[in-house]
């Protein structure tokens, strides 16, 4: 065999080994790959992909807090989401405009999502939510971290949701 041959041989060699590497590095990672969806309760998904699923962009809502927390991260807040972004938070007792900061994990329903699977993931002691039946968002959301310890639940209340135009 000829030298050309020979270097031909060995790309087409190299050719075989790279794909095979590939194949079994799919093989092995895919399932790691995957959604993280995939480790979350087949409510929470159901639920998500509800919401996900009316493609509503500008709504607004009143959420309620009750946590071990300064007066201030309580609310109740009404918030205004826009194309999917938070464009208010304001009290609604005084009107005053929240520090956004305060209330960034529940300014919108992809947020509290978010808060609810994070819960789910980390295995806490308690995590009981109602879902709105037509639209799949959070309406009631209880987290409590520690077990036996009376001050570490966070309730996020959810009322006055409306679809903007």
């Amino acid at each position: 065999m000829d030298e050309s041959h020979r270097q031909i041989r060995k790309i087409k060699l190299s050719k075989y080994y790279k794909l095979l590497i590939i194949m079994l590095l799919t093989l092995v990672l895919a399932p790691g790959l995957s959604s993280c969806n995939s480790k979350l309760s087949p409510e929470i998904r159901r639920n998500e992909a509800l919401w996900k699923s009316k493609h509503i962009s500008n709504y607004d809502y009143r959420l309620d807090q009750s946590c071990f927390c300064p007066p201030n991260y309580k609310g109740p807040v009404d918030i205004q989401v826009r194309n999917g972004e938070t464009t208010s938070v304001t009290y609604t007792d005084s009107g005053q405009e929240a520090d956004e900061p305060i209330f960034a994990d529940a300014s919108t329903f992809a947020n509290l999502f978010n808060v609810i699977e994070d819960a789910y993931i980390k295995k806490v002691y308690k995590l009981d939510v109602t879902y709105d039946a037509a639209n799949g968002f959070p309406t009631r959301i209880y987290i409590d971290v520690l077990v036996g310890e009376t001050d570490t639940p966070r309730i996020i209340t959810i009322t006055n949701f409306t679809v903007a135009r």
